[in-house]
C-alpha cells in the first residue's frame, strides 16, 4: 500500500510566499517612513544662515537664535565650534549656490570648480542679500582642495546669478509666527478638494475604457501618487508609481496606464489654456499695457497660445493618415517594436474620440481643480503679507505648477524659485517674497502628500481577487454575463 506525501509538498512553496509577502510589506513600510521622514525633513522649522568657517572656509548650516530680522547686517548664531552664541555677520555668511559647478579660466583654460555658496549685494534700502548680482562666490577645484574666494568676472563667460536666495533661509515657525492664521487654515483647508475632484476625473476617463474602480481605491492611488511626486523629480512623477499600482488592481493594465498618463495631459492642457486666457485678460484689460506686469502677462498668453498651436497640429497629423504617410509617421510607426501594445494605444484613442463628452466633462472638472490650487496659494500669500495683487496669482501659479511638473528636480525645486523671482518682480516683490511664495505652495502640497504617506503604509495595491476580475470582464463585454455550462463528462 502506498502512502502518499502530496500533502507535504506545498509547505516549502508557502513558507516562500510568506516570506516574500514579508520582504515587500517591510519594502513598502521602509519606503513610507523613509518618504515621510523625507517630507517632514524639507519642512525646516527654525531659521538657518550658511555659515562660512574661517580657516577652510567649510559652509555649515546653523540655527539662528530668537527671532531673525531679515533687514539687519547680523544674526545671532550659536557657533558650531565654540557652542557659544554670537553675532554673525553678513560677510561671514552665503546664499546657497544657484548651481553644482563653474567653469573658471586659470591660465587661459577653463577649469570646472564646485560651487559652494555666493556671497550676493546688499540692498540698501531693505537690506536683503537676495540680489541679481553676486559680489564674489566660494569655490574648489575638487572635493579634496582648499575652498577659496573668487570673482563673478573670473567664471568663463558671463556670470549672472539664476536663483538669488537671501542670506537668511526663514523656517517654518517664522512664516507662522508672522502669518495670518485663518488665511494658511484656509489654504491648507481647500487644497484636498483638488485630489478629490480628480479622482471623479480619472474614474470618468476610465468608464469608456471599461475599467471600474471603487472610488476609494483610486482616491488612495491618487494620494500614493502624490506621496512619491514629492521626492521624484517632478510634481507628475508619481505618475509613474500610481499607473503601476493602478494596473495590479485591473486585468485590463494596459488601459488603466494609458488612462493615468492621459489624465495628466488633459490636466496639463487645461492649466495652459487658464494661464493663458486669464493672462491674455489682464493683458488687455490694464490701464498700462506698457507696465512690466502687463508685458508678463502678454508673455504667458503667447507662450500658452504656442503650445495650443502646436498641439492642435498634432492632433491634425494623429487624425490624418494622409498627413502621416506624408510625413513618414505611418512607415516609422508600423516598423516600431512592441506593435501589439502599439495597437491597444489606437484602440484606446479611437474609444475616447468615440466619446468626447467625457473628454469635456474631464476638462471642465479640471477648471475647478486648477482654480482651487491658486486661490489655496493666493491665500498663503496673503497670509504671508506678499505685495502680489490677487489676479496676478492667475497668471503666476499656473506657471509654476507646470514649472513644477517638469521632471528636473524633486518639487521643482530650484527653476521653480527662478520664475516665481521672474513674474512677481512684476508686481514688486522681492527675491524674498517669492521664495515665500514657492514655500506656501510647497508646504501646503507636502501637508497633503504626508496623508498620502499614510495610505502607502496601509497598503492593499494588489491584484484583484477572481471575483473582481468577472465582474470587470463582464463590464467591459469581455465574456457574456451568463456562465455558459460545461456539459461536457
Amino acid at each position: 500500500m502506498e502512502i502518499s506525501t502530496m500533502s507535504d509538498e506545498p509547505k516549502p512553496k508557502k513558507k516562500k510566499n510568506r516570506a516574500i509577502s514579508l520582504l515587500l510589506k517591510l519594502l513598502r513600510y521602509g519606503i513610507a517612513i523613509l518618504g515621510i521622514w523625507w517630507i517632514v525633513n524639507q519642512l525646516q522649522w527654525r531659521d538657518h544662515v550658511n555659515l562660512v568657517t574661517k580657516p577652510d572656509l567649510s559652509v555649515v548650516s546653523v540655527p539662528v537664535v530668537g527671532e531673525a530680522d531679515p533687514n539687519r547686517s547680523f544674526y545671532n548664531i550659536i557657533d558650531p565650534d565654540t557652542g557659544a552664541e554670537r553675532r554673525a555677520f553678513d560677510d561671514e555668511l552665503v546664499s546657497r549656490a544657484d548651481r553644482k559647478t563653474v567653469d573658471v579660466m586659470r591660465d587661459g583654460k577653463r577649469v570646472e570648480f564646485e560651487m559652494l555658496g555666493m556671497q550676493l549685494e546688499i540692498d540698501p534700502t531693505t537690506h536683503s542679500s537676495a540680489s541679481r548680482k553676486a559680489k564674489q562666490l566660494l569655490v574648489r577645484e575638487s572635493s579634496t582642495a582648499p575652498a577659496q574666494w573668487i570673482k563673478p568676472d573670473e567664471v568663463a563667460g558671463k556670470f549672472t546669478v539664476k536663483t538669488p536666495r537671501p542670506a537668511l533661509e526663514v523656517g517654518l515657525k517664522s512664516m507662522l509666527r508672522d502669518a495670518n492664521p485663518w488665511l494658511l487654515v484656509a489654504a491648507l483647508a481647500i487644497f484636498p478638494l483638488t485630489c478629490i475632484l480628480t479622482t471623479f476625473r480619472w474614474l470618468e476617463l476610465l468608464k469608456p475604457l471599461g475599467v471600474r474602480l471603487p472610488f476609494f481605491r483610486a482616491f488612495a492611488l491618487n494620494m500614493v501618487g502624490n506621496f512619491y511626486s514629492t521626492f521624484l523629480p517632478g510634481s507628475s512623477s508619481g505618475d509613474f508609481i500610481k499607473a503601476y499600482l493602478a494596473a495590479k488592481t485591473t486585468p485590463h493594465k494596459t488601459n488603466v496606464v494609458l488612462s493615468v498618463f492621459i489624465d495628466r495631459v488633459i490636466g496639463l492642457i487645461t492649466l495652459v489654456g487658464l494661464g493663458g486666457v486669464l493672462s491674455a485678460y489682464q493683458y488687455f484689460t490694464a490701464t498700462d499695457r506698457n507696465s512690466p506686469t502687463a508685458r508678463a502677462c502678454m508673455q504667458v498668453a503667447l507662450g500658452a497660445a504656442f503650445i495650443y498651436v502646436c498641439m492642435l497640429m498634432a492632433m491634425l497629423v494623429i487624425n490624418s493618415s494622409g498627413l502621416r504617410r506624408a510625413l513618414g509617421l505611418s512607415y516609422i510607426l508600423h516598423r516600431l517594436p512592441m506593435q501589439k501594445q502599439l495597437s491597444k494605444v489606437r484602440d484606446v484613442a479611437r474609444t475616447l474620440r468615440a466619446n468626447p463628452w467625457v473628454i469635456l466633462w474631464t476638462v471642465m472638472i479640471t477648471l475647478p481643480v486648477h482654480i482651487t490650487t491658486v486661490v489655496s496659494a493666493m491665500l498663503a500669500g496673503q497670509a504671508f503679507g506678499l505685495p502680489i495683487a490677487p489676479a496676478y496669482y492667475f497668471v503666476a501659479v499656473p506657471v509654476l505648477v507646470l514649472v513644477a511638473a517638469v521632471p528636473i528636480t524633486p518639487g521643482g525645486v530650484g527653476p521653480m524659485e527662478f520664475f516665481a523671482i521672474m513674474l512677481t518682480a512684476k508686481q514688486g516683490a522681492t527675491p524674498s517674497h517669492a521664495i515665500a511664495l514657492t514655500m506656501s505652495i510647497r508646504v501646503v502640497q507636502y501637508m497633503l502628500n504626508l496623508t498620502g504617506g499614510l495610505f502607502v503604509l496601509r497598503g492593499g495595491f494588489t491584484a484583484p481577487t477572481d471575483e473582481e476580475q468577472l465582474e470587470a470582464e463582464i463590464e467591459k463585454g469581455d465574456i457574456d454575463q451568463e456562465p455558459q455550462t460545461d456539459t461536457a463528462k
